[in-house]
């Protein structure tokens, strides 16, 4: 097992750089080793047992490659001291170490090829030789999570790789007694460094709420549905509107199962051996955000249609998901065409009012009307944020003065998290920011401030009829962007009654 040195994400920045790679490659011995290899395990010894033949200053330059990408690690002794991993289909770079996960992911689903180059260490790049040194003394075990799970068995599932990663969770693929399914882990700290599995026994219960509510609404009987309906007062046409929301439930990533510890976690030890884990189904297809480009308008229009249909589902029974976006959609081709399936619910109760978390808001789909409210459990949250997908679906790019006035409207509410977002602020956002700046300044009061911003959205940003769309939906698509909730959709109940006319369904 390699250690990850605390180094691994500066240096990774360095390894990166073409000329870096080059310079290492020229000052090399030579190529000590070629081979086609197949799993990690593999990759892994025959990386110790170069090691171990040479010179305690050398490093290795190992390139790893195949058909998912070529992955690059810098490992000097049993310590990755870097990491870069270029997708094979996307072009998108990872460093540190992000890219060793995924190294080790495409290595385990494929047959690779791998050189190592041997470098001694005094002829590396100036910059990552002081790194090399630091980490000498500072390196940290690479056998935590989320790679420690990696090839052992998690309450009868054997991980096989690592799905994803999100703010609060890791996603890994197990296999069963019956099959695949995701293993979906709360992290033990959050991307923010906040506790939530280890020291915060509340962000394990929560963990345990969300699974239990996508339980309820993926398994919901047409009688519980049928309440929830006539709890709000619906009787005409009430079995047609059971049947139909009850069939959305496919559209919802189904929770099969939750383990969860009875005691709190003392230590990493214990959280790695019994973490706290939802087994979800497995689904072998791709997130929105991958393929949103390239999907037609009628996909895009049905995409559309089965998330609303997933919200109002969960608004039916009382929950929300409040953080929809494209990364949170699965799509899988059914019948020669795309379907939806929603995931990641934080499910929070839709009468909850609280103040939003940072590791729960996409800043880029959060509700400015919400965040600047000091709640964000609104029905029209969910509403607004697939307005937002919607739009980048529709008009085949992101909505850039929106994108500026959500940083704007963070900056005065969470403003860590605007810091984080102005970051990586498109250009084309960054332009408009100016005008929402001086919108804000000039207004103290926070409705006549949307109401303004509205109307200055409507001149820079205006919703002209999508290529491809039926002349009717641009009015859908400003109901569920209003930035006023008298003007905005109260839910996706109400959503679905305007969508299902595209598609000749009453609701």
């Amino acid at each position: 097992m390699f250690r990850i040195a605390t180094t691994i994400e500066d240096a990774s920045k360095h390894l990166a750089d073409p000329l870096v790679q080059l310079d290492i490659t020229m000052n090399s011995r030579t190529y000590v080793y070629h081979k086609r290899i197949s799993g990690r395990e593999e990759l892994e010894k025959i990386i110790l047992d170069v090691s171990k033949k040479l010179q305690s200053n050398a490093c290795l330059s190992v390139v790893v490659s195949n058909k998912a990408g070529e992955g690059r690690l810098l490992v000097c002794g049993d310590a990755v001291i870097g990491a870069v991993f270029r997708d094979g289909k996307s072009g998108v770079v990872l460093t540190g170490e992000r890219a060793y996960i995924r190294i080790l992911e495409v290595v385990t689903q494929q047959d690779s090829i791998v050189d190592i180059m041997a470098v001694e260490r005094d002829k590396l790049p100036a910059d990552i030789r002081s790194l090399v040194e630091r980490a000498r003394v500072a390196a940290i075990p690479a056998g935590r999570p989320p790679m420690v799970w990696i090839g052992s068995v998690l309450y009868g599932f054997k991980v096989e790789r690592i799905i994803g990663e999100g703010g609060i969770s890791y996603v890994l693929e197990g296999i069963g007694a019956n099959g695949r399914f995701a293993l979906k882990i709360l992290r033990e700290r959050s991307r923010f460094g906040s506790p939530l599995a280890v020291g915060n026994r509340g962000a394990i219960e929560s963990f345990a709420r969300m699974a239990t509510a996508m339980m309820k609404m993926t398994f919901a009987s047409r009688g519980v549905v049928e309440a929830a309906l006539e709890e709000r007062g619906v009787t005409e046409g009430l079995r047609d509107k059971v049947r139909l929301l009850t069939g959305f439930a496919d559209n919802i990533i189904r929770v099969y199962g939750v383990y969860i510890p009875r005691e709190e976690y003392r230590n990493l030890d214990e959280y790695v051996k019994t973490p706290p884990v939802v087994v979800m189904e497995y689904v072998d297809g791709v997130t929105l955000d991958r393929i949103e480009a390239n999907v037609s308008p009628f996909e895009a229009r049905k995409i559309v249609y089965e998330v609303a249909g997933a919200l109002a589902l969960a608004h039916t029974l009382g929950f929300g998901h409040f953080d929809v976006k494209p990364q949170n959609v699965m799509v899988v081709r059914v019948s020669g065409f795309l379907k939806a399936k929603v995931f990641d619910f934080t499910a929070l109760p839709i009468d909850r009012r609280r103040p939003p978390a940072l590791e729960e808001i996409t800043p880029e789909y959060a509700d400015p009307y919400s965040l600047l409210h000091g709640a964000r459990a609104y029905p029209s949250y969910d509403v607004y944020s697939l307005g937002l997908m919607a739009y980048r679906l529709f008009y085949k790019r992101r909505p850039y003065a929106r994108l500026a006035l959500n940083y704007v409207v963070l900056k005065r509410v969470v403003p860590k998290l605007a810091e984080s977002m102005g970051r990586v602020l498109p250009p084309e956002a960054q332009e408009y920011t100016r005008k929402f700046e001086r919108l804000a300044a000039s207004m103290h009061d926070p409705d006549s401030f949307l109401r303004a911003a509205e109307e200055l959205l409507e001149a820079i940003e205006p919703l002209g009829p999508p290529p491809g769309q039926p002349e009717n939906i641009v009015d859908i698509l400003r109901k569920m962007l209003a930035l006023t909730p008298e003007r905005r959709y109260r839910d996706a109940i109400e959503l679905l009654k305007d969508l299902g006319s595209l598609f000749g369904v009453t609701f």
